[in-house]
C-alpha cells in the first residue's frame, strides 16, 4: 500500500480509536505516536521510548489493527518504532542531568500533530527500528525452547533440505511469534530474490473473506500460490473459518508441491486443535513439530538480562533486581518484559528528583506492584502433596511411600513435576522430601510426565485441572521474597 494512501486517511483512524476508547486512553497513549509509513507487510508507527511501545503492543495493537480495517478496508500488521536514542552508557549522575530533558521530548513526541507523518528517520536507522524486534540473535535459547530454535536455524542456513513443513507448538508468549519473526528476517537478507510473506492466521483469513467479497480471489491466489515460503503464526485463531481452513489445504497441496516451505505455529499440536480440520492439521505435522514450553526462573532472568542490556538498563539492574522480576511474572514472557519497562521507566523518572534512587529489590517492589497478580499464598511441596493426592483419590501421604504401584507412582511424578515447574525448589530438595534415593529420579520423572503431555491428551488435561485448581488456592508461583 502506498504510504501516501493512508497518511490521507490516517485523520478518519485516528478518529475511530479517539471514540473507541475514550478521550483519556487515547490522550495517555495513542497521541503519544505519529504514523511513519506503510506498506503491503503493515502499518509502522514511531513511538517515544520502549514503555510506550511495550504498553501499545499489549494493550491497543488490535484496537489499531481493527480501526486500520474499518477505515482502510485492508488488514494491516501494526508495528512500533523507537525514536528515543540511548547513549551507550550513562553514569547515575549523567542520567540525572538528562533525564529532564528525555522527559521532555516524550512530551514533544507525544504533542506532535496527529494527522501528519514525522520525518523519517535515515534509512539505516529506519532499518534498524522496524527489524530490530525479532532477530534471532536476541532470542535466549534454553532447554525449553531449544529444540524449535535448532530447527528454525536448519530452515534458515539450509533452506533446500529443510523440514517442510516446520510446525512450532507452545503456550502464549512463548517465543513463537519471536522465532517466526526471525526466521522471516534471516530469511530476506539470505535469500532477497525468494517470494517470503509473515501472516497471522487471523490477517490470512481477512484477507481471504475480502478477496471473495470483492470477487478478487483469482488474485489471491495466484499470490499465494507464487509464494517461496510462508509462515502463519497462532494457527488456533482459525476456529470457525471453514472457508480459509479449506483454502489453506488447497494452498498447501500446491506449496509443498512446488518445494515451497510452510512454517507454522499455534498454541498446541494440530491434531488437539478440535477447530481445526483434521485435514489441515495432518498436512501441518507432516514435516516436523517442535514443542516450546513456558520459560523457567533460570530462563526468565536471562530473558531479562538480554532484554536489559537493549534497554541500556543492565548497567543500573543487579542480578537481585532481575531475580525479583523473574519471580514476580512467572507466567509468560510478555508480562515479565512489562515488569521489567516499568521498573525501567520508573528509575529514569525518578533520576530527575533532588535525590536518585538506590535501585535494589525494594524500588523494584513498588515500582511493580500494581502489576502483580493478587497472590494471596505461595505455592509449598506439601500443599502441592496434598492436592495431588486429593485429586487421584489417595490417602494423604501415599506418595512419600516407597509404593512402585502404578497407581502412585504417575501421581508422584505429576507432584515432582508440578514442583519443578511451580517453585524454585532444586531436584534434590524435591528428591529429599519424596524419599527418593537420587536427584536422577526426579529428573527421570520430569522427562516421562513431559512425554505424556506430547503424547497422551489426557494427561495433558489432569494436569491443566491441578493447575487450574492449585490457581485458586494458592498462586502460580512462589511469591517474590518467599524464597
Amino acid at each position: 500500500m502506498p504510504a501516501s494512501d493512508l497518511v490521507d486517511n490516517w485523520p478518519q483512524v485516528l478518529t475511530h480509536l479517539r471514540e473507541r476508547l475514550g478521550e483519556d486512553l487515547f490522550a495517555r497513549w495513542i497521541a503519544k505516536t505519529s504514523l511513519l509509513d506503510a506498506d503491503g507487510d503493515g502499518v509502522r508507527l514511531c513511538v517515544p521510548n520502549s514503555f510506550v511501545q511495550a504498553r501499545l503492543e499489549q494493550d491497543f495493537t488490535d484496537e489499531i489493527s481493527r480501526a486500520v480495517s474499518e477505515v482502510l478496508g485492508v488488514s494491516l500488521q501494526v508495528e512500533y518504532v523507537v525514536t528515543e536514542v540511548r547513549p551507550k552508557r550513562e553514569t547515575t549522575s549523567d542520567m540525572s542531568q538528562t533525564s529532564s530533558s528525555k522527559h521532555n521530548a516524550t512530551l514533544t513526541a507525544g504533542a506532535a500533530d496527529e494527522t501528519g507523518l514525522r520525518a523519517r528517520p535515515e534509512r539505516g536507522e529506519r532499518a534498524r527500528g522496524r527489524r530490530g524486534r525479532y532477530p534471532l540473535l536476541d532470542f535466549v535459547v534454553a532447554a525449553e525452547n531449544r529444540l524449535a530454535y535448532l530447527a528454525v536455524r536448519n530452515v534458515l542456513t539450509k533452506a533446500r533440505t529443510a523440514y517442510n513443513p516446520l510446525y512450532i507448538y507452545g503456550p502464549t508468549a512463548t517465543g513463537k511469534t519471536h522465532l517466526l519473526r526471525g526466521l522471516a528476517l534471516g530469511l530476506r537478507q539470505n535469500y532477497p530474490d525468494r517470494t517470503i510473506r509473515f501472516s497471522t492466521s487471523a490477517q490470512f483469513s481477512s484477507e481471504y473473506v475480502r478477496a471473495c467479497r470483492e470477487k478478487k480471489l483469482d488474485l489471491f491466489r495466484r499470490k499465494l500460490y507464487g509464494l517461496d515460503v510462508l509462515l502463519l503464526d497462532d494457527i488456533q485463531n482459525l476456529e470457525g473459518k471453514r472457508g480459509t481452513q479449506r483454502e489453506l489445504i488447497v494452498a498447501f497441496d500446491i506449496l509443498h508441491s512446488r518445494g515451497a516451505l510452510i512454517i507454522a505455529a499455534g498454541s498446541h499440536l494440530p491434531r488437539r486443535l478440535n477447530v481445526i480440520d483434521p485435514a489441515l492439521a495432518s498436512r501441518l505435522t507432516c514435516g516436523m513439530a517442535a514443542g516450546i514450553t513456558s520459560p523457567g526462573y533460570r530462563t526468565r532472568c536471562a530473558i531479562l538480562k538480554k532484554y536489559a542490556e537493549k534497554l541500556e538498563f543492565c548497567y543500573h539492574a543487579t542480578q537481585d533486581v532481575f531475580e525479583f522480576i523473574a519471580k514476580a511474572f512467572p507466567d509468560n514472557a510478555r508480562e515479565l518484559l512489562g515488569g521489567l519497562n516499568r521498573v525501567e521507566a520508573g528509575y529514569r523518572l525518578a533520576l530527575s528528583g533532588a535525590r536518585p534512587p538506590k535501585m535494589d529489590v525494594e524500588f523494584v517492589r513498588s515500582a511493580v506492584k500494581e502489576l502483580l497478580p493478587d497472590r494471596d499464598r505461595p505455592v509449598t511441596l506439601q500443599g502441592l502433596e496434598r492436592l495431588v493426592e486429593k485429586y487421584f483419590g489417595l490417602v494423604r501421604g501415599s506418595l512419600r511411600q516407597p509404593s512402585r504401584r502404578r497407581s502412585i507412582t504417575i501421581p508422584r511424578q505429576v507432584c515432582m513435576y508440578l514442583a519443578r515447574k511451580h517453585t524454585n525448589l532444586s531436584l534434590a530438595e524435591i528428591c529429599s522430601y519424596f524419599r527418593r534415593r537420587s536427584p536422577g529420579t526426579v529428573k527421570n520423572a520430569l522427562k516421562r510426565v513431559a512425554k505424556m503431555l506430547e503424547t497422551d491428551p489426557a494427561c495433558e488435561r489432569q494436569i491443566l485441572r491441578i493447575e487450574d485448581e492449585l490457581a485458586r488456592t494458592s498462586s502460580s508461583a512462589v511469591r517474590p521474597g518467599n524464597d
